[in-house]
């Protein structure tokens, strides 16, 4: 089944064929001073069982990056052997940083073996897991690692974790924190925002623990449990809800301008129950949940605004770029559209369309686009650039 290319002079390995249901898979191998790592993947195979070996030799670990942002993938076997995902590596075109299975926005099951020792930083961030079994021999839970897994509402931690690193579980809906006898250190912001968590449970056995500030930020615990942190000197403090409309409005604009976007979200939210008529409004917690990543909630908020207001050109355009975030690039076209109608003189809906029809290999309607954007606002460096790929691609045809 397997059909090598082994590159004379480079230190990796690129093998096809690897399954049988689709023969253009492409798993990328390199080799350090450690051992062998699987370095990339281009495949479109929803359950993967990762290879423990490539031509006899043992594969320890997966890069930072390895499978980023493949939406195809819902589970993960990391067979026995493998003992490092390792941390999460910069991406050079957006300057984000990419980890092993980050924004695999469909991955919903992960199997990770009695092998492993340790998970990198943004390891599964943004991914769909619903639980996760942390092995035994893991000691350090990276900064995070599970960052914004809206489905995580069950984890089982290891007896071995020492360490729980900065947002490790931040956004996670967990119900309860049940940490090992060996925890030493839980990091700032680790569970914070986990908006279902009550119970946190530490053993007896526990005498030294470090609790970074705010480990548990907005977290609604229990009684119980904010009476055994403070134990190991942890104060929590739970944020007060607004008791008027324009406190709850004020503090959200204040959380956007800070980045604070899921505090920002919860008070636009009581903003809203207590002015439920106030719909244009809906545009400013959609943008906060599309700077949140979160893309469904973001366009239904905007459908809102649009439904009571259709020539809201804003509405449009964020809509249009919240559907483009997730791949839907006829929904994108179709709104970027509605907003040109409404506002011809503005470059954004130009360049949103434009990319979309980039994206769905329509260059010659890409072209026109840009060049109108352009047009538009000539200054523009991302639009020069945009333009001069989509004429290259026009040519290369």
């Amino acid at each position: 089944m397997w059909r090598k290319i082994i590159t004379p002079g480079v230190f990796f390995i690129i093998a096809m064929g690897l399954f049988a249901q689709d023969p253009t898979v492409t798993m990328r191998f390199e080799q350090d001073e450690t051992g062998v790592w699987i370095s990339g993947y281009v495949g479109e195979v929803p359950l993967l069982k990762l290879p423990s070996d490539i031509e006899g030799y043992p594969i320890i670990g997966i890069y930072g990056g390895a499978f980023f942002d493949n939406w195809a993938l819902t589970s993960v076997e990391i067979p026995r052997g493998m003992m490092y995902i390792a941390n999460a590596v910069q991406n050079n075109g957006t300057g984000g940083y990419m980890g092993a299975f980050g924004s695999c926005v469909n991955l919903a099951s992960v199997s990770m073996p009695s092998t492993l020792l340790h998970i990198g930083v943004l390891a599964f961030s943004r991914t769909a897991l619903k639980s996760a079994v942390i092995p035994d021999l893991v000691k350090n839970i990276s900064a995070g690692a599970f960052y914004k897994c809206k489905s995580l509402a069950s984890v089982k931690l290891g007896k071995s974790v020492e360490y729980i690193g900065n947002n490790a579980f931040d956004g996670c809906p967990l119900k309860e924190a049940s940490l090992p006898a060996s925890i030493k250190h839980i990091d700032a912001e680790a569970f914070a925002n986990c908006r279902s968590l009550t119970t946190v449970k530490i053993p007896a056995s526990v005498k030294n623990l470090t609790i970074e500030e705010d480990a548990f930020r907005d977290c609604p615990l229990n009684s119980a449990s904010v009476k055994l942190l403070a134990k190991y000197g942890y104060t929590h403090t739970v944020l007060e809800t607004p008791k008027t409309a324009q406190d709850a409005f004020n503090r959200a604009y204040r959380f956007m301008e800070q980045g604070d976007y899921e505090r920002a979200i919860a008070d636009y939210t009581t903003f809203f129950k207590l002015e439920p008529k106030a719909t244009l409004l809906y545009l400013d917690r959609g943008n906060a949940y599309y700077q949140n990543e979160e893309y469904d909630k973001a366009i239904e908020d905007y459908s809102t605004v649009l439904k009571n207001d259709p020539n809201v050109y804003s509405a449009y355009t964020n809509r249009g770029n919240a559907n483009f975030m997730k791949r839907d690039y006829d929904k994108a076209i179709a709104d970027f559209s509605e907003a040109i109608k409404l506002r011809s003189d503005e470059t954004g809906a130009y360049f949103g369309r434009g990319s979309s029809f980039y994206m769905k290999g329509d260059y010659d309607k890409a072209v026109e686009n840009f060049t109108q954007a352009q047009k538009l606002d000539p200054g523009n460096a991302a639009i020069r650039q945009r333009l001069e790929d989509a004429q290259r691609q026009q040519r290369a045809r």
